[in-house]
């Protein structure tokens, strides 16, 4: 399985991505009668035979999304008018046939983690995918907190990526104790769009890609200026933010403490693709 042979901080998904997690992958509020359900796996996909049972006829919102990697860092949502959906009228959202949960700037939705940023990327090192669809980007002046996110430091935007609309690009990155921002800024040939969002950081390097290839590499020595907030998904900072929320669809987010070798990004973004219906080109 994807994740078998590595070690993330933190893992979300719509389908199984290690043999060992035993848990659920997402819970869902049904918006008929605000009743919630814990929604496992079907083999190593989605149960979408039991979820789409439970929400007959309603949207199915999502509050939990699990983290599988075992450490127990699962993206919550309370607040019903702010949760992302995976049912909608009924019917499942997908992308690639595969279930997603979609994002909608009109309703602000945004999962976040109850632990800081500092549990999920390390202090001299980091490797953040994100599987999306983006329908939009936002005008965020070059700046990575400014972007439509994907994910993102909830507090102040000190570290994360999304979509600008200008260029248009993808850009990721972090605020270090400079203070001075890093913008790694990967252009896109414009919207709908869907990729493989990849950041990579060494203490010597910011790298960003959108499906792989030669990507975005900037010099970036020092570490990051505050890591002590939330992670948040499918928005940028201060969520809910109408401006920056994520415009799709997500299907997977993983993170780790190290920088992982191409090798090893390849391998397992090519899985990822496949699974969104995208094709990653190897980095080097």
């Amino acid at each position: 399985m994807p994740l078998d042979a590595l070690s993330p901080t933190a893992a979300y998904s719509t389908r199984k991505l290690r043999t060992a997690y035993g848990g659920s992958c997402l819970r869902v509020q049904r918006a008929s009668d605000s009743t919630e359900l814990d929604i496992g796996f079907a083999g190593n996909a989605l149960d979408t035979a039991s979820l789409l049972t439970f929400c007959a006829a309603t949207d199915g919102n999502v509050t939990t999304w699990y983290d599988q990697s075992g450490s127990g860092r699962d993206m919550t949502q309370a607040t019903f008018v702010n949760m992302p959906e995976i049912v909608v009228a009924g019917s499942l959202v997908t992308v690639n046939s595969n279930p997603a949960v979609n994002f909608t700037p009109f309703n602000q939705p945004f999962l976040q983690s109850s632990v800081n940023l500092s549990s999920f990327i390390g202090a001299s090192a980091w490797t953040a995918f994100g599987s999306v669809v983006a329908a939009s980007g936002r005008n965020a002046g070059g700046n990575f907190y400014n972007t439509r996110g994907v994910f993102m430091d909830l507090t102040d935007g000190s570290w994360g990526g999304g979509f600008d609309s200008v260029t248009p690009a993808l850009i990721m990155g972090y605020t270090d104790n400079g203070p001075s921002n890093k913008n790694a800024s990967v252009t896109i040939a414009g919207f709908p769009l869907t990729t493989v969002a990849c950041m990579r950081w060494d203490k010597t390097t910011l790298k960003a890609y959108s499906n792989g290839g030669t990507g975005t590499s900037i010099g970036a020595t020092n570490n990051i200026y505050s890591a002590n907030h939330h992670l948040v998904l499918g928005s940028t900072y201060s969520a809910p933010s109408v401006g920056g929320t994520h415009d799709g669809q997500i299907l997977e987010v993983i993170i780790f403490d190290t920088q992982l070798s191409a090798s090893d990004t390849n391998t397992l973004a090519a899985l990822l693709a496949t699974y969104l219906g995208s094709t990653w080109t190897d980095i080097s």
